[in-house]
């Protein structure tokens, strides 16, 4: 379970440099998008916010390369939830019981940041829209490893546990991904 985390934390947030995988806040080419109401500090995102991320992932034929997806942190899932898709009687939420947003799936995760820093603020969510299935991820030798040391901590009547794995991340159309920064 921890190494499939640190893969997806890796996959979504790896950090340019080193020997680690870039993700996809990080790969150079993702779309960046500014909600409509951010003053340099991000804002709130609105349906409208939702509607132009869909469209600048259409703008760049990106929808053609497979179903896109939304992602972003739990704080940003439940405003959806409590947001409005149209200002009429119905008032039907933007992410729907079924999981999608405005049609496509949509999930939440721990992993997704919601530090991010826009302008003054570094309590930012990151919202991401993508297609998934322009994103590899590599997974070389045996996959992820573990190795039992009973010996170096016997004196103290346990066994060391190591675990590695060598993986990397790449996105084949970095366009494909569009990422919004938003207040909660």
């Amino acid at each position: 379970r921890d190494m499939a985390l640190a893969a997806d934390l890796a996959a979504i947030t790896g950090a340019t440099g080193g020997a680690n995988p870039v993700g996809i806040l990080h790969t150079t080419g993702v779309q960046a998008f500014v909600v409509e109401g951010d003053t340099g500090n991000g804002a709130n995102v609105d349906y409208e916010d939702i509607l132009h991320m869909i469209e600048a992932l259409e703008d760049v034929n990106a929808d053609q390369l497979g179903d896109p997806a939304w992602l972003t942190t739990p704080g940003i899932k439940s405003d959806l939830k409590l947001l409005a898709r149209l200002a009429n009687t119905i008032g039907l939420p933007v992410w729907a019981d079924d999981d999608t947003v405005s049609g496509y799936m949509a999930r939440s995760s721990n992993q997704v940041p919601s530090n991010g820093v826009r302008g003054d603020t570094s309590n930012n969510h990151a919202l991401i829209l993508g297609v998934f299935a322009t994103m590899v991820i590599g997974i070389w030798g045996n996959g992820f490893e573990l190795v039992v040391d009973p010996y170096s901590l016997k004196k103290q009547g346990m066994i060391e546990l190591t675990t590695f794995g060598m993986i990397d991340v790449v996105l084949k159309y970095p366009q494909a991904f569009i990422v919004a920064q938003c207040q909660k």
